[in-house]
């Protein structure tokens, strides 16, 4: 009988370690909404460099994790492309976090202050979808890229 304790007792222990030591992979579902080289318009290039039309989205995504993560939430994976054409550049920020995105209301603010929604002087707009990915497009308004990933993003 001891000797079936025993064997039962190293499985169990064996089995237990399995799972302990197991990583659980997380997901990165971002890069389902990048944009791919063949969705850019003719005359268009992506650039290495972040390229934001104001100072709060660049501050956003460069202290998301520290100094915003306790405000929204933890940040899982980001990520950011940068696009260039003759009359239009911009950045769109993308940000994957571990919960549900709930910072909406911050965002407004942060982004455009008392106007509540996008203007010329802070041109960014948001969208949150799935529940927790959220994209910041820091584009022109009337930008071509723009309207390229947002349908991207409907489908």
């Amino acid at each position: 009988m001891k000797k079936y304790q025993i064997y039962f007792i190293l499985i169990v222990s064996l089995i237990g370690f399995s799972f302990s030591t197991s990583e659980i992979k997380k997901e990165n579902r971002i890069d389902n909404y990048k944009l791919k080289s063949s969705d850019l318009p003719e005359g268009y290039i992506f650039t290495p460099d972040l390229n934001c039309k104001s100072i709060q989205p660049l501050t956003f995504y460069k202290q998301a994790e520290s100094l915003y993560g306790m405000i929204l939430g933890e940040i899982e994976f980001k990520d950011f492309q940068s696009f260039k054409g003759k009359k239009d550049e911009g950045t769109i920020l993308y940000f994957q976090f571990k919960e549900k995105f709930e910072g909406d209301g911050f965002l407004n603010g942060y982004l455009w202050g008392e106007k509540d929604k996008a203007t010329k002087q802070h041109p960014e707009e948001f969208l949150v979808t799935e529940n927790n990915i959220l994209i910041i497009w820091s584009t022109d308004l009337d930008s071509k890229i723009k309207s390229i990933s947002k349908l991207k993003i409907k489908q």
